[in-house]
């Protein structure tokens, strides 16, 4: 397929392209970041997580290389008796 018009102006379908190669540089940034807490973790230093509408533990937790348990546990006094009932702005460590 020829992604340009007679004028040799990329096309909307090249203008996909770059994006999903900018999205794979963006993904492949996150993918470094739970191998960085873990990190930190075996080093005594934990991070904060500002948890943002639509997170639940189990999509933080994969994040960072935990299971939700796991946040759970080192996070139940900012939660609270419910995990599924998370609220953006609390402060998780991680």
């Amino acid at each position: 397929l020829d992604r340009s018009d007679a004028a040799g102006t990329p096309s909307v379908l090249q203008g996909r392209a770059d994006r999903g190669a900018e999205r794979s540089a963006v993904a492949d940034k996150r993918a470094q970041r739970p191998h960085q807490a873990r990190q930190a973790k075996h080093r005594g230093h934990s991070d904060v997580y500002l948890v943002r509408s639509g997170d639940t533990l189990s999509s933080i937790a994969s994040r960072f290389g935990l299971t939700w348990p796991e946040l759970y546990r080192h996070n139940r006094q900012v939660v609270g008796a419910n995990p599924n009932r998370l609220m953006p702005g609390m402060k998780l460590q991680v």
